[in-house]
């Protein structure tokens, strides 16, 4: 009979410890997210840099989206660093938006 009263007690705890654990992968992720977004809008960045830093933007948005996770997004995040070919930039891109002179 006691064990059956501890058993809630221990989804709780459970439960409040993925729940921790999630609101730690959320913070990583707004920084993370913050930190892109910083380098997508310096002008003074490299062109190429600032359009990785928009595409993995999008990629994590579209990640979260499937997943409604932010620690699984986070590993899908930490995974397509520089090694994913959708970050790389593909022939006929424009890249140079100012007008030529």
């Amino acid at each position: 009979m006691r064990y059956l009263l501890l058993l809630p007690l221990l989804w709780t705890l459970s439960a409040q410890a993925q729940s921790d654990t999630e609101s730690q992968c959320q913070q990583e992720f707004v920084e993370w997210m913050l930190h892109q977004q910083q380098l997508f809008s310096n002008r003074k960045s490299d062109k190429i840099e600032r359009r990785r830093a928009e595409r993995a933007i999008d990629l994590a948005r579209q990640d979260y989206e499937k997943l409604a996770s932010f620690c699984k997004t986070m590993q899908l995040v930490r995974g397509y660093q520089d090694e994913d070919p959708r970050l790389k930039p593909r022939a006929g891109e424009v890249h140079d938006f100012t007008p030529a002179s």
